[in-house]
């Protein structure tokens, strides 16, 4: 008698979300020193209120990095063992690439 359940298939676009976890954990290899280098984002001197609400996004994003890619690749599990498909497999993505957004934005308004 076998007391393992049967295994259900996976679900659709479960590879393609998978693997894009997979290219956003290589960030996580050189987190380390991105999170050292964040530090120096306040040496410069500050030029105004917006400078100084981009410099604490992109030094929180980069510091937060990890937690985000944890949060989301723990929901993206949870959601593919539900048997979820489509969009309710793809939002947690939302949280890893949130911080990359952030600095993308923030390098983008001359941060």
């Amino acid at each position: 008698m076998n007391a393992l359940p049967p295994l259900l298939p996976k679900p659709r676009g479960y590879r393609v979300m998978q693997a894009l976890f997979v290219v956003l954990a290589l960030g996580l290899l050189v987190w380390p020193v991105a999170a050292f280098v964040a530090i120096f984002v306040f040496d410069a001197p500050i030029r105004g209120p917006l400078d100084e609400m981009v410099r604490y996004a992109m030094a929180f994003s980069v510091w937060g990095y990890p937690g985000f890619w944890g949060a989301g690749w723990a929901l993206f599990r949870t959601a593919a063992k539900r048997g979820r498909s489509g969009m309710a497999l793809a939002w947690p993505l939302v949280l890893p690439l949130a911080p990359v957004l952030i600095l993308t934005t923030a390098f983008a308004f001359g941060g």
